[in-house]
């Protein structure tokens, strides 16, 4: 009967352990990589639309 009103265990706070800061970071390079591709894909389909309009208006220089 006194498992029920006793003391509540402490509870203990999670290591955090190199492996895991190797695989945040990993994680973070990642997302880092992934928005700078996207951002020069975006850019690239910018240029190029804009080549295609000009070629379109006969304008083969800027």
């Amino acid at each position: 009967m006194g498992h029920i009103f006793g003391k509540p265990k402490p509870k203990k706070k999670p290591e955090i352990t190199e492996e895991d800061k190797a695989i945040l970071q990993l994680k973070q390079q990642r997302d880092s990589v992934k928005k700078y591709q996207k951002r020069i894909k975006d850019e690239l389909d910018k240029e190029r639309q804009i080549a295609r309009q000009l070629l379109k208006d006969n304008k083969k220089e800027l």
